[in-house]
């Protein structure tokens, strides 16, 4: 490949070359012996310094970037991989004793250095076996085929005599630099076949991500139902089914409509009358275009004397309908409860703890604030230790894990909490009142629980409560829970 007679042993030694430090070494004593050259040669230690740097620059740089692509010919198996490290320092070598080699070879090797994108991240973008690995490898090959055909030309072209070299630059076009040209367009070529694969590979690892995701969100998912199963169990919430919960509220507006207003065209007529006359009440509409928190207590008067159901009923659970009937990322969070439509007697704490566990099942993404869980569950841990007897303790704690758990949901969205037939409201304790009539107590409690969440800060809440006037003339006591203004009771009578 090369004319061995016109290299000195010095020269040859170069093509042993086989690791980093040895290929330093050569390039050193190549760099030292041309600056000597140079300082015998040339005047102004300046000048000469100056072009030793630029060229050395050059071409440390082109083995650095150049070092790569060696390596992956090698790891190939091509029959010239053991070669590239010994043809590229012999090239620089012979350098040394050529006066003019700063002028000539200097601009093309950062000619074509300029072109020569990052070969090591050529080693780490194929691999795998797609048709585009492939590929790339050819490209790699090839590439790396035309820089040693330009070295070796290089060195044939400075090893020549001094005529050679004269009649080789009055020509258009010398085999120098058509070998350049070769070795930029091989260049190019890898480029622009690694961007395809890049394109590949980052569209593979895209999909990846989305499976990562999807399993990440799987994952937080349930762990959020865990701990929502945890926080039901503190809160004595044994079962919830959304979907019984919902056919619960079907079967309970079916019953008053079917007990008030028959299924005829009069019977429509009526009832639009009847609920206009709360719908279009100034008051309640204040109350619910109103941007603040508040209470809004129905006292509703039925004119069937001892009607099982109160017509007033009817105006929550429409608006539990229109609520739950919002889908967009700006509706309310709407939760309700229907007292006496369980088996067993409900007390302020059947409420307060279900409005819990709904708030926090409607948006369980506020269970991955851990600092506010930590809270709320050493909360309901040390109310579930408290006896019956303990109730005022109990309730505060429950008002208290209540308030925090609203905290908990996201800034932006109202709250909607609907509770009917306050007045069936039970005591945890056996209570008697005069006449045998069940106690108030319990839904006094109850209502007193209800305007504690209606706070000036923090998110909007709204609260609509529903009591039968027939058992609790609830109007009557309306000064025990007003609280700054934010606490309305108002009688409606179905005439």
């Amino acid at each position: 490949m090369v004319k061995s007679q016109r290299l000195n042993p010095k020269q040859l030694s170069v093509w042993q070359v086989t690791s980093g430090q040895t290929v330093n070494e050569a390039w050193c004593n190549a760099m030292n012996a041309k600056l000597e050259f140079d300082a015998k040669c040339n005047y102004g230690a300046t000048h000469v310094t100056r072009a030793i740097n630029g060229f050395a620059a050059t071409t440390y740089d082109v083995l650095r970037d150049f070092s790569p692509m060696v390596e992956i010919v090698r790891d190939l198996g091509a029959p010239f991989g053991g070669m590239a490290v010994g043809t590229l320092c012999c090239l620089f070598a012979i350098a040394k004793n050529r006066v003019r080699i700063e002028e000539e070879l200097h601009p093309m090797l950062k000619d074509i250095h300029d072109r020569l994108p990052a070969m090591n991240m050529y080693q780490h973008i194929y691999n795998d076996e797609h048709e585009l690995d492939h590929l790339l490898q050819s490209a790699v090959v090839d590439a790396y085929a035309s820089f040693m055909d330009y070295c070796v030309a290089a060195t044939e072209f400075y090893t020549q005599g001094s005529l050679y070299r004269v009649f080789q630059s009055l020509t258009s076009q010398s085999m120098l630099s058509l070998k350049a040209e070769d070795v930029k367009r091989a260049v190019v070529r890898v480029r622009v076949c690694c961007e395809d694969l890049l394109g590949k590979n980052v569209n593979a690892i895209k999909d990846q991500l989305k499976d990562l995701q999807t399993d990440n969100i799987d994952l937080q998912n349930e762990n959020d139902l865990k701990t929502l199963h945890h926080i039901g169990s503190l809160l004595g919430i044994r079962a919830f089914s959304t979907e019984a919960h919902d056919q619960q509220l079907e079967k309970h507006r079916s019953d008053v409509v079917a007990e008030f207003w028959p299924r005829t065209w009069h019977g429509d007529q009526e009832r639009e009358k009847h609920l206009s006359q709360v719908l279009d009440d100034a008051e309640y509409q204040g109350w619910i275009q109103s941007h603040d928190s508040g209470l809004f207590i129905i006292s509703g008067e039925n004119y069937i004397s001892g009607a099982t159901n109160c017509w007033a009923s009817l105006i929550a659970l429409n608006l539990i309908n229109k609520s739950m009937g919002c889908k967009h990322d700006s509706s309310p969070i709407s939760v309700y409860y229907l007292l006496g439509h369980h088996e067993n007697d409900e007390t302020q704490f059947h409420v307060i703890s279900s409005i819990i566990y709904q708030l926090l099942l409607q948006y369980r993404n506020a269970l991955q604030d851990k600092t506010q869980l930590d809270e709320l569950l050493a909360t309901l841990a040390r109310y579930q230790t408290l006896s019956p007897v303990e109730g005022s303790h109990k309730q505060n704690l429950l008002q208290s894990a209540a308030l925090r758990a609203i905290r908990m949901l996201p800034g932006g969205r109202d709250i909607w909490i609907l509770v009917d037939r306050v007045d069936k409201c039970c005591d945890e304790l056996p209570h008697s009142s005069p006449g045998g009539r069940r106690s108030r107590k319990a839904a006094r409690t109850l209502l007193r629980a209800l305007s504690s969440l209606v706070k000036p800060e923090g998110p909007t809440v709204k609260i609509l409560a529903v009591v039968n006037r027939a058992d609790w003339r609830v109007e009557e006591e309306a000064d025990d829970f007003e609280v700054d203004g934010r606490v309305l009771v108002k009688r409606f009578v179905q005439d």
